[in-house]
Parts: structure tokens; sequence; C-alpha cells
């Protein structure tokens, strides 16, 4: 993962290029948007990450890092009402957010997300320190990923916690509709049990 910022940059040619790639996903059929994916059928190289700064240089950059070491499909948001109207559109498996940003901050993002018993996997990735790692943990974010210091190592950490987050937020909810589906026959034959009864002795 060497000189990630130079392999970031964009050349002319190769923004114009970005723009029509990003052209050609955008134009897909609103009922193919609306789709959620199964679990089961996304590998965790193809996570849908949305990623929210108000700094639009830093998530393009941010965005050819995470895309080119780790085949993320990574979409932006440079506001928590952009990132929402986002949300609404699109099933994502991470967000990742910074701190400090015009109106609402990250940690009013994690707020209402977990006042809409939103569970998706939320990473905090700022420039500030261990008053917002408190503050997020406290307020029920994932991880705390401080984005100064070397990119090799910053993106390293990030995308590595990325996978291993989704990953456990994936077995926690398999594991809740499995013990759900274990459920169900036991509740069937309780209820059976309790008309068997009720039809035997009628005046109990």
């Amino acid at each position: 993962m060497l000189n990630l910022f130079a392999q970031a940059t964009l050349t002319k040619e190769e923004n114009q290029q970005e723009e029509q790639n990003t052209f050609s996903k955008n134009v897909v059929p609103s009922a193919e948007k609306k789709k959620i994916r199964p679990v089961e059928s996304i590998q965790l190289d193809s996570l849908r990450i949305l990623h929210v700064d108000d700094d639009a240089p830093f998530l393009k950059i941010s965005k050819r890092i995470l895309e080119l070491e780790n085949k993320f499909e990574i979409d932006t948001a440079t506001s928590v009402d952009e990132a929402f109207s986002k949300l609404k559109r699109l099933p994502y498996d991470a967000i990742v957010c910074d701190y400090e940003m015009p109106l609402k901050n990250g940690l009013d993002f994690l707020k209402e997300l977990k006042e809409q018993k939103n569970n998706i996997a939320f990473i905090i990735f700022t420039g500030r320190g261990r008053e917002v790692a408190i503050k997020a943990s406290n307020l029920g974010a994932d991880h705390y990923i401080n984005k100064s210091g070397s990119p090799e190592t910053v993106y390293r950490e990030l995308a590595d916690a990325i996978r291993r987050i989704v990953r456990r937020k994936r077995a926690s909810a398999q594991k809740e509709i499995k013990d759900a589906q274990n459920y169900q026959p036991v509740r069937v034959a309780m209820m059976r049990q309790q008309q068997d009864e009720s039809s035997k002795y009628p005046n109990r």
C-alpha cells in the first residue's frame, strides 16, 4: 500500500472517466435500487460503504484509496442530511463518518440513527482525539479511527475495522434469525398443547 495519495490523485482524463462511471452507476432502475441485498450473497470484499465528510476533495481521495486497495464500493456524502437521503435510497453495509461538519456533526448523525433503531456499522473517522472517541463510544459507535498519520497505516486500519465490524454484525443478525426460526416450532407446539388441554378440560 505504497504512495496511496499519489495513486489516488486523478488526472483530468481520469476525472472525466470517473464522472462517466458514476453517472452509469447511478442510472439504475428505481426498483433495483430498492432491493435489499441478502446477507448470504454479499462477500466481505464487496461491501457498500457510505463515507460522510464535509471535505469533498478528501472524500475523493479516500474513495480512491479504499476502492483501489480493498475493492469496496464507496459512496460519499458531504452532510448528514445528504447521508440520510442516500440511506433512504440504497442499502449500505457500514458508515464511515467525520466528526466536525456544519449544521450536524458525526455524533448528531449517530444519535439520530440510534433513535431510528438503525444498527448499521458506524465508524467515526476524524482528526479529533480522545474526547470525541469517548463520546462516540457512549453513543454506540462501533469504532473510532484518527485519520491523522501515515495514510498506509490509517487506511489499512480503517479497512480492517470495516470488515471486522460488518462480519460481527452479520453473524449477530444471522444468529437472531436462526434463533427466531428455532423458536417458532416450539411456540406452535405450545399453542397446540394449550388447545388440546382446553378441548379435554373445557371447564378449566
